[in-house]
């Protein structure tokens, strides 16, 4: 059971990368050429050209489609097409503050919840039907049911854990920055050694 799991998850995180890695790809180029031609500033670089405006929207289209489209395409892989609208709605949802406390959890939230609903919806396709209702299962059904289930369980549950690990990870990566390293490390390390 455990290996069938652990190979759904490598393919559904490998499907997830492998559709949202062109809207990075896309969103990044679009946003160099952009800011290439801006004039740099103390709030950093302004785009003053007007062609070169609209390319930067394009770019930061981009950027803004990807974690959603993670989020989309690994319920996808998991869970077939059912999961892939709420997959991605749930991305949205967890890539913009949400919550009472205002907590966007990023790429950790959208790769969390694109498993979430890819099994949910998989539990959900899995539930004995009349044939009436099972020709609107995967258009009606299924999205409605996880997507309400997976944002509320998001929203209420685990926004303020998976928030918590983002800021904690978050502080851990910018201490890190510029070969900076904590000192207490170090003198433990140190200590170790000896």
């Amino acid at each position: 059971m455990f290996k069938t799991i652990g190979k759904d998850l490598v393919k559904a995180f490998n499907t997830g990368v492998s559709y949202f890695l062109p809207a990075v790809v896309i969103g990044g180029v679009f946003l160099a050429f952009a800011l290439a031609t801006g004039e740099a500033g103390s709030d950093g670089m302004k785009i003053t050209n007007s062609f070169m405006q609209n390319i930067n929207t394009i770019g930061s289209a981009g950027m803004a489609m990807m974690i959603l489209m993670l989020a989309g395409y690994i319920a996808y892989s998991l869970a077939g097409k059912p999961a892939l609208a709420p997959g991605m709605i749930i991305g949205y949802i967890a890539n913009n503050p949400a919550g009472d406390n205002n907590v966007s959890t990023g790429f950790l939230g959208a790769m969390i919840m694109g498993i979430l609903v890819g099994y949910v919806c998989k539990w959900i396709k899995s539930w004995k039907v009349g044939p009436t209702i099972k020709s609107i299962m995967p258009v009606l059904i299924i999205p409605i049911i996880s997507a309400l289930i997976c944002a509320l369980a998001y929203l209420y549950i685990l926004v303020g854990p998976l928030g918590a690990l983002m800021k904690a990870l978050t502080e851990m990566l910018s201490g890190m920055q510029g070969g900076q390293r904590n000192p207490a490390w170090n003198c433990n390390r140190i200590d170790d050694s000896i």
